[in-house]
């Protein structure tokens, strides 16, 4: 009958939880689980059932290997090397949930910056569709002003120097008419720093 060490262990009953437990097993130890079930599976006990000499011989079998020294050293180094294998396969899972952790985390903190470079850019085109609006509007009302001057009607609404305070949009297009080239240089950078205050643009 071929018993390996987990055949032994289990048909003696022998429990362990941890290395320790298996230091503690010796002779003393595998008598006194024999005889407990011994008793229970002798087959005088146990008639009724076909298999029951079979089982006290495998019980008897365990009992002769695990009472030889050398075997009982070479099962319980079968065992603790199981326990060891459990205890590379948690480090390998602690490990492996390590890294998922910071893989999640450098993505969140990518998602996170390419969120703010998505937002930057969002921004940056409202910035430049407002400029293009308000240049269309004051390229309009050039028009006008134009053809008011044709008919000799005053065009001048704004005079003196800009107001860097004044937050009205309708006051800085009024500003940027009538100008000369030097002027306009000036008003355009004033414009455009307006308009990115505006908006909160660095």
């Amino acid at each position: 009958m071929s018993l390996n060490a987990a055949d032994v262990f289990r048909t003696l009953g022998i429990e362990f939880k941890s290395e320790q437990d298996l230091e503690s097993i010796d002779d003393s130890t595998v008598k006194r689980q024999y005889r407990k079930l011994a008793l229970k599976l002798h087959p005088d006990k146990n008639k009724n059932d076909p298999n029951a000499e079979q089982k006290f011989n495998q019980l008897k079998a365990a009992h002769d290997l695990m009472m030889q020294a050398d075997k009982r050293q070479q099962f319980l180094l079968v065992m603790k090397a199981g326990f060891q294998r459990q205890k590379e396969r948690e480090a390998r899972d602690v490990d492996k949930r390590k890294f998922a952790e910071e893989l999640e985390r450098r993505e969140a903190e990518y998602m996170h910056a390419q969120s703010g470079r998505v937002d930057s850019r969002l921004l940056r085109a409202r910035h430049r569709k407002l400029v293009e609006e308000l240049q269309a509007k004051r390229d309009e009302a050039k028009r006008d002003i134009t053809k008011l001057r044709a008919g000799g009607v005053s065009t001048s609404t704004v005079t003196g120097g800009p107001d860097d305070t004044n937050t009205s949009l309708d006051y800085w297009l009024n500003f940027s008419l009538n100008e000369d080239e030097e002027s306009r240089r000036t008003k355009s950078e004033k414009f455009s720093k307006f308009i990115a205050q505006k908006l909160e643009i660095d």
